[in-house]
């Protein structure tokens, strides 16, 4: 992928849509002037597709655009397969990416590392690792929905800490610089949290909790939720990656290196597998300590 466009794809977000779990499948959403032509999934599967085979064809792009989410309204971003976020002047080179060798993934057991230029994305020094956060305050609608949101992203945080002791990853609030915040949006189009890679650009870095992060009737553990997007901020992909049935289609081309297995942390809840706790399996911590311990995917367990 071009530079700016593998920066942009370290953007995600955990999805759900009000009333059906099921949905989940659905993550790239449709314009109606299309709904009926045929189901919104393959409508969007067609022109990917189509966009891909001519990424330089100003129609076919296009089109593709028109059932693809602009998140925020009017930011002139779009959510492609699902869960990453570019910029309007970045999806041709992004559309090329998709049938580019050098872009890949990696799976280490249950997880899938991010490459970047053919190099695991992932915080390589004792330096880097030493991850501050601090929160926009301001954007939460009231203090008691900020502290909620404070102890799930402590709690979250903690689990990755203990997940791997000896790596030397730690998560510190600071008010002051922090690498990156946590920052409430009232979006309430279904969009629960979203996060960004190793690689994302500075101007990349937050971690956004939307409306029904902070439901009463939230479905999912908001902690496992956390931990979910904390997954992409030390560089793991979605478990589904595999174009899994039901599932969004994850178009980047990756290389697997254990079989599928269903209940990642880093697995949407969507055809018919992932968990609504989102917990670290100990196939995950495995994996994490490999890639921050040895800086190589493990083999996969038997």
């Amino acid at each position: 992928m071009a530079e700016g466009a593998s920066a942009a794809e370290g953007i995600f977000m955990l999805k759900l849509f009000a009333g059906s779990l099921t949905a989940m499948s659905a993550l790239l959403l449709w314009t109606a002037a299309f709904a009926d032509a045929e189901s919104p999934s393959d409508l969007t599967r067609r022109l990917l597709q189509e966009a891909v085979a001519e990424p330089s064809n100003p129609a076919k792009v296009d089109n593709l655009i028109k059932v693809l989410v602009e998140m925020p309204v009017g930011s002139g971003r779009y959510v492609v397969e699902g869960d990453i976020s570019i910029a309007r002047e970045e999806i041709v080179d992004y559309l090329k990416s998709l049938k580019n060798p050098n872009i890949a993934n990696s799976r280490s057991d249950e997880l899938i590392v991010n490459l970047v230029g053919g190099k695991f994305d992932y915080w390589k020094t004792p330096e880097q690792r030493k991850l501050t956060y601090g929160f926009d305050e301001k954007s939460f609608p009231a203090a008691d929905k900020l502290e909620f949101t404070r102890a799930k992203f402590r709690a979250a945080a903690d689990d990755w800490v203990a997940a791997c002791p000896d790596c030397g990853i730690t998560f510190t609030e600071v008010a002051v610089n922090p690498f990156f915040k946590i920052k409430y949006e009232p979006t309430s189009d279904g969009t629960i949290a979203m996060s960004f890679f190793p690689s994302s650009p500075p101007s990349d870095r937050f971690l956004y909790v939307y409306k029904p992060f902070l439901a009463e009737d939230l479905q999912f553990d908001p902690v496992g939720v956390l931990r979910h997007e904390i997954g992409h901020i030390l560089g793991y992909r979605h478990e589904h990656i595999a174009n899994i049935p039901g599932c969004a289609t994850e178009g980047t081309s990756w290389k697997p290196i254990t079989p599928y297995t269903p209940n990642s942390v880093m697995h949407y809840f969507c055809g018919g597998k992932g968990s609504l706790d989102l917990a670290l399996r100990d196939a995950d911590k495995r994996g994490h300590r490999c890639l921050y311990q040895t800086g190589t995917a493990c083999p996969a367990s038997n």
